[in-house]
């Protein structure tokens, strides 16, 4: 039977962890930073630009000036190896398990197959990343693909179709039926209210202070790079108002537009149905159906 202590025990250290690794890695840069601010007499803004690889220059300094430095280099680079291969099983996971639910028929039965061609995709999409303008494409994804305004926008319509659509009273419920765990109200005014503000203030903050990326030398990209910069975000933006058009106009013709919209932004009714059922491992999991 599942550890409801240890379930709560593990989030919560997740949590601290996560968020005491971050900051413990920003003292340590913007420490070093300041030491090489003083030994060159200069503002930390003219020895090194803000961006993806500013800790690729604060930790070497770090390593270059403590015994047995190659040691120290080895086990930073090897960090860095170990932390990107982390992120990448996550992100490819997570991936290919949408793409295996929306196409079950073709992707479930050859999912070796399908995996080694999924991953061969994403390794020939990261080549220009490894050249000598690698840096630079880097930079140009990190800014446009998946941050700023286009992640705030993502993030703004996830948290409306949780707290609105769904129903923040019904995640709430559902914690106390699967883990036991009831949570104060004071989550039901983050979910519905607090967390789509802020999310929606950044968003116009983004778009507000918006300005193209420069070179480390101070030079704009070229237009062109922008131009795919914009494309990059807007794949990820258009999918939600696409799918809603789509949705509105293509499905469930026999109802009105009315109907069709309000069937779309609201989730099936949820039952509990029978008792809880165990899986392979020993563990119980409640199963829930939707009611039709």
């Amino acid at each position: 039977m599942i550890n409801l202590a240890n379930l709560k025990r593990d989030a919560f250290l997740m949590c601290f962890i996560n968020g005491s690794t971050s900051i413990l890695a920003g003292f340590v840069v913007f420490s070093i930073l300041g030491y090489m601010s003083v030994i060159a007499q200069k503002d930390i803004a003219d020895i090194v630009k803000p961006g993806v690889g500013l800790a690729f220059l604060a930790y070497p300094e770090v390593a270059s000036n403590l015994p047995a430095k190659q040691i120290w280099a080895f086990l930073f680079f090897l960090m860095i190896t170990i932390l990107g291969l982390d992120s990448q099983v996550c992100m490819m996971e997570g991936l290919f398990t949408a793409l295996e639910d929306t196409f079950p028929f073709i992707l479930r039965k050859r999912k070796k197959i399908s995996l080694a061609v999924t991953c061969l995709v994403f390794f020939l999409l990261g080549i220009p990343m490894v050249t000598h303008a690698g840096a630079h494409w880097l930079t140009l994804v990190d800014a446009y693909g998946a941050s700023g305004y286009a992640l705030l926008f993502v993030v703004f319509f996830e948290v409306i179709g949780l707290s609105w659509g769904f129903g923040a009273e019904r995640i709430r419920a559902a914690l106390k039926e699967m883990i036991d765990v009831k949570l104060s109200v004071m989550w039901i005014i983050v979910w519905k209210f607090a967390a789509p503000a802020t999310s929606l203030l950044l968003f116009f903050f983004c778009v507000l202070y918006y300005h193209p990326i420069k070179y480390p030398t101070g030079e704009d990209y070229p237009a062109w790079a922008n131009a795919f910069g914009f494309f990059l975000s807007s794949c990820s933006m258009i999918v939600i108002p696409g799918y809603a058009i789509y949705y509105i106009l293509f499905t469930n013709k026999h109802l009105t537009i009315k109907e069709r919209f309000l069937k779309g932004i609201r989730a099936p009714e949820i039952l509990h149905t029978g008792k809880p059922q165990t899986i392979g491992n020993g563990e119980e999991m409640r199963f829930l159906d939707e009611k039709h």
